[in-house]
């Protein structure tokens, strides 16, 4: 009867600890899909990337002064180009930091 009643609170215990752990991935998901952009300074240019420097009143740079772009539908990279960047998701935190690149356009 011990064993009964002790296997049975484990696996209570069990299966609430993973239903939390659900709950706070399912809200990373959602937010992983919001649309940012922000504007930066080509500083490298790549083969498949580029370097660019946020500017200084965006809230990415807080996260980091430089960050690596893949680029996107064939864009030309030029240094010294302003350029709005928009991406989805998260930064990554490495550095240079990384984002999903969705879009980049030059600021004229």
């Amino acid at each position: 009867m011990k064993k009964t009643i002790l296997t049975i609170s484990v696996c209570g215990v069990l299966i609430l600890g993973l239903t939390g752990c659900n709950n706070a991935n399912k809200t990373d998901t959602e937010d992983n899909n919001d649309i940012h952009t922000f504007k930066a300074t080509i500083l490298e240019c790549n083969q498949k990337n580029m370097i660019v420097k946020p500017d200084e009143t965006e809230d990415e740079y807080k996260s980091s002064d430089r960050f690596i772009i893949q680029y996107t539908d064939g864009f030309t990279c030029r240094v010294d180009t302003k350029v709005q960047i928009t991406y989805e998701g998260f930064i990554d935190e490495s550095y240079p930091a990384q984002v999903g690149t969705t879009n980049i356009e030059i600021i004229k």
